[in-house]
């Protein structure tokens, strides 16, 4: 047996980890993929960041071009996943399929990965993809420059909305208090603060003006101020405000995404 090499590559891209480690979905052989790999003398193997590989043997047996379905699962790895991505109508509980295509490209997630017929076991991934090997993925991968494709999931995008509570009974003015961008690289706006009632006491709520795409980091922090006069200084009150957590609060509308914070 010699070395392996690489036959077909997929690359899981998603816009919430925003160029780091896609932690969100992993890939392993099915039952049946694993037995038939085995077969083939093929293997599945995460060959980079973000990307699994089918490897083979130049010497061996190889796939049987056309014919052969090697088939592995999606699984998710992030609990988070359904909030951190704009997947309408998707269904955790539900079995998915894909087919790759083995001349390579890209996809989007969501427009290729439909629901299955198959039932979904327990233990099992979400989604069976399936490559059917082509004479060109073949003779790719013998001229050394196989081929692949890359799945693109998306995060989806909203208004940010703040509640700040303060801790005693101090009272602000409205017009004096200002949330706002530094350090970074886009400078989103903020809504001028109204006084509300949250949690059976009196809070100010600002809103972004726009929705900011959802992020497990961002290039940017916030900052809460209040300023007195034109001509004097602002006064810091929260030096770094936190982004919303997904999940965490219930928000005013299905475009918000709520953050509470203490002052």
């Amino acid at each position: 047996m010699g070395a392996y090499e690489r036959l077909y590559s997929l690359r899981i891209l998603h816009d919430y980890f925003d160029g780091a480690v896609c932690r969100a979905v992993q890939c392993r052989p099915t039952v049946p993929g694993a037995e038939l790999m085995r077969r083939r003398e093929l293997l599945l193997k995460q060959t980079a960041k973000n990307e699994w590989s089918v490897l083979y043997d130049p010497s061996g047996a190889g796939p049987d071009i056309g014919a052969d379905r090697l088939s592995f699962e999606l699984r998710l790895a992030e609990p988070d996943f359904v909030l951190c991505t704009h997947w309408p109508g998707f269904r955790p509980d539900a079995a998915y399929r894909l087919n790759l295509p083995s001349g390579g490209g890209d996809l989007e997630a969501t427009e290729a990965i439909a629901l299955s017929e198959e039932r979904r076991t327990i233990g099992s991934g979400f989604c069976v993809a399936t490559l059917t090997p082509s004479e060109e993925t073949i003779g790719a991968a013998r001229a050394g420059t196989p081929l692949g494709c890359t799945l693109r999931f998306h995060a989806p995008a909203y208004r940010w909305e703040y509640l700040f509570l303060p801790e005693s009974d101090t009272a602000f003015d409205c017009q004096t208090l200002c949330l706002e961008a530094v350090d970074g690289r886009k400078p989103y706006r903020f809504t001028a603060f109204e006084q509300v009632q949250a949690f059976d006491r009196a809070a100010y709520r600002t809103t972004s003006e726009q929705a900011i795409p959802l992020r497990e980091r961002y290039g940017f922090r916030l900052r809460l101020s209040s300023s007195t006069g034109a001509n004097r200084p602002k006064r810091t009150l929260l030096r770094d405000v936190p982004p919303p957590i997904p999940g965490k609060h219930r928000s005013a509308g299905p475009e918000f995404f709520r953050q509470v914070c203490c002052l």
